[in-house]
């Protein structure tokens, strides 16, 4: 019953059907068996087998992660470095900031002393008088 219905114009389409099927099958099979070759064929003189090519990949990222590792810690060491030096120079200026304004103090507290005593000495020698 299938075969009566697909039939056009008294061709049997499933026939050509399996036929077109099979013919891709085959095709697939050939396209794929090529590539692989070629594949093969690319691989072997200059990377060797696909094992040997991920092992290889496998030790340059492992590697480049040490190096990357290594500059990485330099870097950190660097920044701690740098982070105490400027906590230092901070703290510097902060005392350097703090001894000027203690020195202006003391200068205009001894001036105004100066000024006071020089005011108490005229006046008792203007009372003497």
């Amino acid at each position: 019953m299938l075969q009566e219905e697909l039939m056009v114009a008294g061709h049997p389409v499933l026939e050509d059907v399996q036929s077109a099927l099979a013919h891709v099958e085959t095709r697939a099979q050939q396209h794929a068996a090529d590539m692989e070759r070629r594949m093969e064929r690319f691989m072997s003189p200059t990377c060797g087998t696909l094992a040997d090519v991920e092992a290889r990949l496998q030790n340059q990222l492992e590697d480049a992660l040490r190096a990357t590792q290594s500059v990485l810690e330099a870097a950190l060491e660097s920044y701690d470095a740098h982070a105490r030096a400027a906590q230092e120079y901070s703290g510097a200026a902060q005392l350097q900031a703090c001894q000027a304004h203690f020195s202006e103090t003391i200068d205009s507290t001894r001036h105004w002393l100066e000024e006071s005593v020089s005011c108490q000495t005229r006046a008792s020698i203007d009372g003497t008088k």
